[in-house]
């Protein structure tokens, strides 16, 4: 399967690696969604897509989420747009987004606040590849 074809497949959002921390719950999500897919919101700047987000997930009924303040955040020399949340349903999110080559690339931890430090562990540990 060619890439363009596992995007015609997927609606242009390639979801690439999930994997579970120590308590087999908390998680780590990385996707890859196709600028070229998001028609009028492809050309925002990634924190307005971070908004975006917010909105999104504020109209859910469950989970019911408690955002932090938008911020920007280095890890792996470089930067992204951070969003952090808590739910009514006892773990947290973090999500980290930025564009890329034609991507907007998506981070999202979710995790139980007792794992928040082996959360930033995973972030901190980012490396920068050239």
């Amino acid at each position: 399967m060619t890439v363009e074809q596992f995007e015609a497949a997927t609606a242009g959002t390639v979801y690439d690696c999930v994997f579970y921390f120590s308590d087999g719950q908390s998680n780590a999500n990385i996707t890859f969604s196709s600028l070229d897919r998001l028609g009028m919101y492809a050309t925002l700047p990634a924190e307005d897509y971070a908004e975006l987000s917010i909105t999104q997930l504020e109209s859910m009924s469950t989970p019911k989420y408690t955002f932090g303040d938008t911020t920007t955040e280095t890890y792996g020399g470089e930067e992204y747009v951070c969003i952090t949340a808590e739910t009514d349903q006892g773990y947290n999110q973090k999500m980290i987004m930025k564009k890329e080559n034609g991507y907007m690339v998506m981070i999202t931890l979710t995790y139980f606040p007792e794992l928040e430090s082996d959360m930033q562990a995973f972030l901190d540990s980012f490396i920068e590849v050239n």
